[in-house]
């Protein structure tokens, strides 16, 4: 990597860069850009998993402090609870209704199934300290199911992020191509693309941020200056 950052120093600096990058090839230009993609994942990755060993174990205590009190038992058929009965809940077309001996939901599509809590066999008490305990009880599973979750997310917002980025860049392609053509600069469109693969690294750094106005404006200032420094084709 230390080599991949000494090219984009370089990169940087040189707005007569367009020279080397009309000599690399698209392969050598998504494979700089791939690296920077693939760091930041592995960063997303660490800060990820690093929240959730340190959050994990504090997780009955934040449950205990900010879940709100609600507590309900079931006891021989009946429902107690220290919140109001009866609990009804109305949207356009759904409903809840909670009584103390059963709950009736009205679904879109008309039906109205009833469950009795006389029918519930076991007797069972729920409150936040339940959740609470059980999170204390079961650190290792919770913490192997945040670490899944992370990279879950990672891969999922990567591998969009990633496509999204190669779709912006085909069309960020097709406007420097024309700048191309205006210019007399001898590029072809996979030539352009490689600009504009190259530009999209300091990109980057703003898109990391949730700076698309500055990420856009960076990438188009690289991108088009390299190609206007680029000599002229011969008539």
């Amino acid at each position: 990597m230390i080599a991949t950052f000494k090219q984009t120093f370089e990169s940087l600096k040189n707005l007569d860069y367009g020279v080397q990058i009309k000599k690399m090839t698209v392969g050598q230009t998504l494979s700089y850009w791939s690296k920077y993609v693939l760091l930041i994942g592995i960063l997303g990755l660490i800060i990820g998993i690093g929240a959730v060993v340190y959050f994990a174990p504090q997780t009955p205590k934040l449950i205990t402090e900010n879940v709100p009190d609600v507590q309900f038992e079931i006891k021989q058929g009946k429902l107690t609870t220290n919140q109001k009965l009866p609990f009804t809940w109305q949207d356009n077309e759904s409903s809840i209704y909670i009584d103390e001996t059963k709950i009736i939901i009205k679904s879109p599509d008309g039906k109205s199934p009833e469950v009795k809590f006389a029918d519930i066999k076991e007797d069972f008490s729920f409150n936040k300290m339940v959740i609470a305990n059980w999170v204390a009880n079961n650190q290792t599973l919770l913490l192997v199911l945040g670490i899944v979750l992370v990279l879950v997310l990672v891969l999922v917002i990567g591998l969009f992020g990633v496509l999204g980025q190669l779709f912006q860049m085909a069309l960020w392609t097709v406007g420097f191509w024309i700048l191309a053509i205006v210019l007399k600069k001898n590029l072809k469109y996979l030539e352009t693309l490689k600009f504009v693969i190259m530009a999209s690294v300091p990109a980057l750094a703003f898109d990391i941020f949730g700076l698309p106005l500055l990420s856009m404006a960076v990438l188009a200032f690289y991108a088009g200056v390299w190609i206007y420094r680029l000599p002229t084709k011969n008539k």
